[in-house]
């Protein structure tokens, strides 16, 4: 009987680590990462060297998966099916998870579908002009436009991104028509505005900037709250009395829902360490900062932002479908 007794409490306690093991919701499998986009941008190499951290931390493979398509959401939908057990993360762009669901009213997935954990990086809209246009802040770009029938064509990225947006709530608070005119990739956009072909251009700031230090181009406004460092004579929309136009866009990381908490909290400090390596902040863009937070203070994020431009986007008529 003591024999007995004896097995059966060693098997026990052989039992117990694997048990904790299993209840922790941890796992040594491959961990993967879905990146809704396509391979070889900048946003990839900062997820893939953040990757190559957290293998290390976390004692396991990690893959980044790109899966783009419609703007993000194949690669979500991915994400919303899948399995919460500690093996599958998305990546997710401000629009993914905010005004897609507002853009695309068939989506197949809402916020229930996913458990955040940590927002990453957080970015900048910037707003250039030709040089031949007399103004160097934006208040003096509506007092322009308004002294020559109250209505500016710029260029921008498709309907709906976030330089759109912003633009469409330049309109509402300066009382300027800014109608957009479409194009398919910055390069093209900004080499229209150097060539004479278009007034204003509003996108990423780190595109702008080599222009507009070689003088080619004005950048006459950024969105982020204080003027940048490595931007020092570029003046923001609050300077200018508009601070309805300090806007970010955002990337974090968010996990299918019911995720184990214990697993959120890994993640969560994994990726809030990796985010501050050296490695990995290189490759930010010079209108990128590190962003990370807590699981509760992303979810707010994601909701308040979703709310905020979900209505912009009513209220304007903007649709996508």
């Amino acid at each position: 009987m003591k024999r007995r007794l004896l097995l059966s409490g060693t098997a026990a306690s052989l039992c117990t680590p694997r048990m904790v093991f299993a209840q922790s919701g941890r796992t040594d499998a491959p961990l993967t990462i879905v990146f809704p986009y396509g391979a070889g941008g900048a946003v990839d190499g900062i997820i893939r060297t953040l990757a190559e951290y957290m293998s290390g931390a976390l004692k396991r493979p990690v893959i980044v998966d790109n899966k783009p398509g419609a703007n993000s959401i194949i690669g979500a939908e991915y994400v919303a099916r899948a399995r919460p057990d500690g093996n599958t993360l998305l990546w997710a762009a401000w629009p993914t998870l905010t005004t897609n669901l507002a853009l695309y009213p068939s989506i197949r997935f809402s916020h229930s579908n996913f458990a955040p954990i940590t927002s990453t990086i957080q970015g900048y809209t910037g707003l250039s002009v030709a040089n031949q246009v007399p103004a160097h802040n934006f208040k003096e770009l509506v007092d322009h436009v308004k002294k020559n029938g109250n209505q500016l064509a710029y260029g921008s990225l498709g309907k709906g991104g976030s330089p759109h947006l912003m633009m469409e709530l330049g309109s509402i608070v300066s009382g300027v028509k800014f109608d957009l005119v479409p194009y398919k990739s910055d390069v093209q956009g900004i080499g229209d505005l150097l060539g004479g072909h278009l007034t204003a251009y509003a996108g990423p700031i780190a595109n702008q900037a080599p222009h507009h230090q070689a003088k080619t181009l004005r950048i006459i406004a950024i969105s982020s709250e204080n003027r940048l460092p490595d931007l020092p004579d570029v003046p923001t929309f609050k300077e200018a009395g508009f601070p309805e136009l300090v806007v970010s866009y955002w990337h974090g990381v968010v996990a299918p829902a019911g995720m184990s908490r214990n697993l959120i909290t890994e993640f969560n400090q994994v990726i809030a360490a990796g985010m501050q390596q050296p490695s990995v902040k290189g490759k930010l863009a010079l209108d990128q900062r590190v962003m990370t937070s807590s699981p509760e203070s992303f979810k707010s994020l994601i909701e308040s932002d979703t709310k905020k431009w979900g209505d912009l986007i009513r209220s304007r008529g903007i649709k996508l479908e």
